[in-house]
């Protein structure tokens, strides 16, 4: 059987994760390696303005990682439980909603199924109707990566302004924007570019696992242990240039990697700080990407110029398990 490293942090129950049901339905071994570790940043800042509701200040919500969301829900848990301990009437429907006040009234744009599916959890663990959970979710079908979902609210959001009456230039509220420490600027500058004002808040920062090298050096360990000589190549996936960045010097270690650059055979020429003086043949690899930024940064952007085989057509399991599949299968005869 084929296997693929996916270089992610698994679900809370990985045995549950997308990503590891996906390829195992596709008949390949999926090998979940955590590259990646954040954390919550900006939390007062947030906290103020998830308390003071979106009123004249937001009118909408621009949400690109499942980071991004877990910022927002801690927050929001924490504002109504305040909330609910001074007395006010969360959620019971016996009050005036007011969309100066309530988050549930403003569109959150996510850009794909799991920033989706993370906006929808909000609503399981606040009150119901609360005034902090989103309730207008929108972008995540149309979406897929940062310029689409630019484009998307382009169209959405300037219809819902157009409907309540207000032109452009005439007033429209700035969209909300939590970022992380390496967000990219495309989203905010495609909504410049058509009339739109953003305005950033960094809720997380992202860093490299300190068991990364630990936990590839396993998942190549049980590469090795279950190889039976079928599989012409590894199949390794990444998700943001942040973690190709962090992980490829170690996959150097182990991996013939698809880059326009010679490389070594063996282990002890790869790894010379090794302390294992015995070579090992390279592991044969194909590269993969959640999306066309992390491709970009894997082709263009790198030294090494790597070739990237698979860009999933949308960033969620099935879709990079099911182009994947049919890559290898295009490819048996010469593979």
């Amino acid at each position: 059987m084929r296997s693929v490293v996916i270089l992610k942090n698994p679900a809370e129950d990985a045995t549950s994760d997308p990503y590891r049901t996906e390829f195992l339905s596709a008949d390949y071994t999926p090998l979940l390696v955590p590259v990646l570790n954040h954390s919550l940043v900006n939390q007062d800042r947030l906290k103020e303005i998830v308390g003071a509701g979106p009123g004249g200040q937001y009118g909408a919500v621009v949400v690109t990682s499942a980071r991004a969301v877990e910022a927002w829900q801690n927050i929001a848990d924490v504002v109504a439980d305040e909330a609910s301990e001074r007395g006010r009437s969360i959620g019971r429907g016996r009050h005036t909603r007011s969309i100066s006040g309530d988050w549930s009234q403003v569109p959150f744009y996510a850009v794909g199924p799991s920033t989706d599916k993370s906006l929808h959890k909000i609503a399981n663990n606040l009150p119901p109707l609360s005034h902090f959970s989103p309730s207008l979710i929108l972008g995540s079908a149309e979406a897929g990566t940062g310029e689409n979902l630019a484009r998307y609210i382009l169209t959405d959001y300037g219809t819902r302004w157009s409907a309540a009456g207000i032109t452009r230039g005439t007033g429209k509220l700035p969209l909300l924007y939590l970022v992380g420490d390496k967000t990219t600027d495309v989203v905010p500058r495609v909504l410049k570019d058509g009339g739109f004002e953003t305005l950033y808040l960094q809720v997380y920062s992202t860093f490299p696992s300190d068991r990364l090298g630990e936990d590839i050096e396993v998942a190549v360990e049980s590469l090795r242990s279950d190889d039976d000589g079928s599989a012409p190549h590894t199949w390794i996936v990444f998700f943001a240039p942040s973690a190709a960045k962090s992980a490829l010097p170690i996959l150097r270690r182990h991996f013939v990697l698809p880059s326009t650059a010679a490389q070594p055979k063996t282990s002890s020429d790869n790894a010379p700080d090794t302390a294992n003086a015995l070579a090992r043949p390279l592991l044969p690899a194909r590269f993969a990407t959640i999306g066309p930024t992390t491709a970009t940064f894997l082709r263009d952007e790198h030294p090494s110029r790597f070739r990237v085989d698979v860009i999933s057509p949308r960033p969620d399991a099935a879709s990079l398990a099911n182009a994947i599949r049919e890559f290898d299968a295009a490819h048996a005869a010469s593979l």
